[in-house]
């Protein structure tokens, strides 16, 4: 008697759009960032703020 023969499952890629992101742990906000975001020199991102110092000069040789 012949063995039925089932058809193979279809097999696709999944698109990195289509895929699951799991969502990371809380990060716990530190006094430091807390108080750089309250001067302003970073914002809630990480960025940074409007009062980022950066040192800058022209120099003329």
């Amino acid at each position: 008697e012949p063995v039925p023969v089932t058809p193979a499952p279809e097999v696709r890629a999944v698109l990195p759009s289509e895929m699951v992101r799991p969502v990371p742990n809380p990060v716990a906000e530190s006094p430091q960032f807390r108080h750089a975001v309250e001067n302003g020199t970073r914002t809630r991102t990480g960025a940074p703020g409007p009062e980022h110092w950066t040192q800058h000069t022209e120099y003329d040789i």
